[in-house]
């Protein structure tokens, strides 16, 4: 006997809305959690939460003590790059934590943190780390290689050697995207937002996914400094 209603509802839309149900993660549920606790060469291997990273630049420059995950940024003009591609959302709320094991001489090292990342680009945390001022993170958007500044927050002290830091970074929405970022070092969040904007441009209103990218400057000395990432954690926003 045929289906009355033409398949529309009935079964197929009960596994319609399970289907939904379950593409849709709840909101403060970890979609990505990582402490880095193994051991790893050539790349970071498999997050506790949130499956593999894999490396799309400089793969040699990864490796995982069993504390952190870690990026060698060797001199100048040298870059890195991993992305978690399990992660498809428009709603994120990430932390990074992370530190240098010495400060870049020059204008330093670019530390970014990629919130959302589509065909068309993307939206990035980009932390500055050098000898030539305080540190500093800038939002933005990338389209087509084009970055077009969204906010910037500049940390009030200068860096030491070791110093943990932390990013927090809020992406939220597809018609809008309303940002929010903050900057610190220390164990104590700040409660208010070093930036805070709505993106209304629509050109990154897809799901996408997360990840890590560095970068030394021109003017950065010829030693290499370790990044060391000692957690990061996205939960949906």
């Amino acid at each position: 006997q045929a289906d009355d209603n033409g398949g529309k509802d009935g079964a197929g839309k009960d596994k319609k809305d399970k289907k939904d149900k379950k593409d849709k993660a709840e909101e403060g549920s970890a979609l990505l959690d990582d402490s880095f606790e193994r051991s790893v060469n050539g790349g970071w291997g498999k997050a506790n939460t949130g499956g593999s990273w894999k490396t799309s630049w400089n793969a040699a420059a990864f490796s995982v003590d069993g504390t952190s995950g870690r990026i060698a940024m060797a001199g100048p003009r040298s870059s890195a790059a991993i992305v978690s591609e399990e992660i498809k959302s428009t709603s994120t709320d990430a932390v990074v934590d992370f530190s240098l094991d010495s400060v870049p001489s020059g204008n330093g090292a670019f530390i970014s943190y990629a919130a959302r990342t589509t065909k068309a680009g993307q939206y990035q945390a980009t932390v500055r780390i050098g000898s030539a001022g305080n540190p500093v993170v800038t939002v933005s958007r990338v389209v087509k290689g084009r970055e077009t500044a969204l906010g910037t927050y500049v940390l009030p002290q200068a860096y030491t050697a070791g110093q943990p830091l932390h990013l927090r970074m809020v992406v939220d929405g597809a018609e809008s995207t309303s940002i929010q970022a903050k900057f610190w070092a220390g164990d104590t969040e700040p409660a208010e937002w070093g930036i805070e904007t709505v993106d209304n441009d629509k050109t990154l209103n897809g799901a996408g996914t997360v990840g890590l990218t560095t970068y030394m400057s021109s003017s950065a000395g010829p030693e290499t400094v370790t990044l060391s990432v000692d957690k990061v954690t996205v939960k949906q926003h």
